[in-house]
C-alpha cells in the first residue's frame, strides 16, 4: 500500500499549494490540545465507572488528544502528506481491546475533540466539551439513581452459621429465625449421624438487638452450641 502511493506521480504544483503552519497557529494547536486532553482526563476521572486503572487509561486520554490534534494539524496543510498518512497508517494494526465499551466511548470523544482542535475548529471543540459533560454526567448520575433505587428495594442479607447438637429440631430453630428475621433461606445444612447440625443460611434481620436475642437465645436453649455472623459486603 505503501509503495503504491509512493510510486505515483506528485504535481509539483500540488506540493506548492502546501501551506506551513506559522509558530502561532501550531502553538494554539497544542496548548488548546493539551487543555482539552486535560478535561478529557479530568472528566473520564470523575464520572468513568470501571474496574480497571482509571489513572492509567485518563492518562492515554491525554496523549491520543494531543497527538490526534498535532497529527490534522499537520495533515491539514498539505495533500501530499495526507496521503503518505494513509499509507502510514494502513500497516498499523492496534492489537489492544477495549474490554469496557463505556471506555471506547472517552476515547472516541477525546479523538474527536483533537480532531477539532488539530482543525482550527476552535468553537466546536468547546461544544463538543460542554456536550460530552453533560452526556457524561447525565449517564453517570442516572446509573448512580438506578443503582440506589435498586439497593432500597432489595433486602440487605447477612449470613450466618450455626452449629447445634443433634438433638436439636429444624422445628425450634424455624420458630426461633421467625421472631428475630424478616426473611432467611437455608443454603446448606450438613450433618452425619449422631452428630451436630451444621446450618448455613441467608438471613434479613430486625435488627442489632435481633441478632442478640436470637444469639443467645440459642447458647441457653443449645449450651454446646457455636453461633456466627458474617455480614454481607455491599456492591
Amino acid at each position: 500500500m505503501i509503495f503504491f502511493i509512493s510510486s505515483l506521480p506528485i504535481d509539483s504544483a500540488l506540493i506548492r499549494t502546501s501551506v506551513n503552519l506559522t509558530f502561532y497557529e501550531g502553538l494554539y494547536i497544542l496548548v488548546f490540545s493539551l487543555l482539552g486532553g486535560l478535561y478529557i482526563r479530568l472528566l473520564y476521572s470523575r464520572f468513568a465507572t470501571t474496574f480497571s486503572s482509571k489513572v492509567s487509561f485518563s492518562n492515554t486520554l491525554l496523549l491520543v488528544t494531543i497527538g490526534v490534534a498535532a497529527m490534522v494539524a499537520v495533515v491539514k496543510s498539505s495533500l501530499a502528506l495526507s496521503l503518505g498518512l494513509v499509507g502510514a497508517l494502513s500497516v498499523i494494526r492496534f492489537r489492544t481491546a477495549i474490554k469496557e465499551p463505556y471506555n471506547l466511548s472517552f476515547l472516541l470523544l477525546s479523538i474527536c475533540l483533537g480532531i477539532s482542535i488539530g482543525a482550527s475548529q476552535y468553537l466546536f471543540a468547546l461544544m463538543v466539551s460542554i456536550v460530552g459533560t453533560i452526556a457524561a454526567g447525565y449517564v453517570y448520575f442516572t446509573s448512580q439513581s438506578q443503582r440506589k433505587n435498586r439497593d432500597s428495594n432489595t433486602c440487605e442479607i447477612d449470613t450466618v452459621a450455626i452449629s447445634l447438637p443433634a438433638e436439636a429440631t429444624l422445628q425450634e430453630l424455624h420458630i426461633l429465625l421467625n421472631k428475630n428475621s424478616l426473611y432467611y433461606s437455608i443454603i446448606s445444612l450438613d450433618q452425619e449421624n449422631g452428630k451436630n447440625i451444621d446450618l448455613v443460611l441467608n438471613i434479613k434481620l430486625n435488627g442489632l438487638d435481633s441478632l442478640s436475642n436470637l444469639k443467645d437465645t440459642i447458647f441457653q436453649r443449645y449450651p454446646e452450641s457455636h453461633f456466627s455472623f458474617y455480614n454481607t459486603p455491599q456492591i
